[in-house]
């Protein structure tokens, strides 16, 4: 079986369709649980983001998982209006996670309505606009030295109680 696995990691990476191993390891979830929030400005080419809010509530569940919820206060994705531009609707999703060092992975609750792993447009009725997540993809890194969550496009901030 193990002999198994490994040729299909070799085959994946081969064919570049894994670039890292995805394994859960004994890394603490601990950094990661909080609530974090950011704006969607991607660093570097502003032109790209559309400046609206974005949360992480990140919780620890049984057995080293992760609980993951992800709101975008205005997800241009969803659409935007023809006129002003400005987004129609937000945008959530419900995860389940791990993380391996620095990274948290995630994938999809299943079943079905919002929570299942997709992100939903909420609009009414609410739509998929994609997912659900079935196999573990890179959801956010995070630097100790920053005390940040990174997604590849915006940077997340953990929000303290005062």
């Amino acid at each position: 079986m193990r002999k198994l696995m490994w040729q299909a990691l070799v085959v994946l990476l081969s064919l570049g369709l894994l670039a890292v191993p995805v394994s859960a390891g004994e890394a603490t979830v601990s950094p990661f649980v909080g609530h974090w929030e950011g704006i969607n400005e991607i660093p570097g080419d502003p032109g790209l983001g559309d400046n609206s809010r974005m949360i992480i509530n990140i919780s620890e569940g049984p057995d080293g998982v992760v609980n993951i919820f992800f709101k975008d206060f205005g997800a241009s994705a969803c659409g935007t209006d023809p006129v002003t531009g400005e987004w129609l609707y937000g945008g959530q999703a419900k995860w389940l996670g791990f993380v391996d060092d620095s990274v948290l992975w995630t994938y999809g609750r299943g079943g079905k309505g919002v929570g299942n792993g997709a992100l939903w447009c909420m609009a009414n009725p609410p739509f998929v606009l994609f997912g659900p997540v079935e196999e573990p993809m890179l959801f956010v890194t995070y630097d100790p030295e920053t005390d940040t969550l990174f997604d590849g496009f915006d940077f997340f901030y953990r929000v303290r109680n005062n």
